[in-house]
């Protein structure tokens, strides 16, 4: 006899990003973001099965031009901002907490756990952010007057 709830007891965990192929989906989509100089100073961690990370990488950081690190926590936000967005298009809700741990990792600029959600309509934007020349500056599909 096994230990544990009996099956008929046992909750199915929503675990979004078990599925790589839905957790590389919505990596694309975040680091496609826009950021100072393209330089897309972040990095991401799948850090559970429902737990994304959003870091700051150090080494493109544009030390002459963003000593202090602005543009930096900028680029990291419009990541952000595209990672919430990809995760609504797959039907989670994304719940996100900023600077989660400053002290002892000071990297981390955001963790975003996926709650379940409804389905999400943002698809359409997602598919926008994938292609890149859509966010562009100085590129758009209606002619100029």
């Amino acid at each position: 006899m096994r230990g544990g709830p009996p099956e008929e007891a046992t909750v199915e965990m929503y675990k979004p990003l078990a599925d790589a192929g839905i957790a590389r989906r919505i990596v694309e989509a975040a680091g496609a973001a826009l950021s100072i100089h393209n330089t897309r100073p972040w990095r991401f961690r799948v850090a559970g099965d429902d737990l994304l990370e959003v870091h700051g990488d150090p080494e493109r950081m544009l030390w002459v031009v963003d000593a202090h690190g602005r543009a930096l926590h900028l680029s990291c936000g419009a990541a952000l901002l595209n990672l919430r967005l990809a995760a609504r298009a797959t039907g989670a809700k994304p719940l996100v907490w900023p600077l989660p741990d400053p002290q002892t990792e000071p990297t981390l600029m955001a963790s975003v756990r996926l709650a379940p959600g409804r389905p999400g309509s943002p698809k359409r934007r997602v598919d926008d952010i994938l292609d890149r020349s859509a966010g562009a500056p100085g590129t758009t599909a209606w002619p100029l007057s």
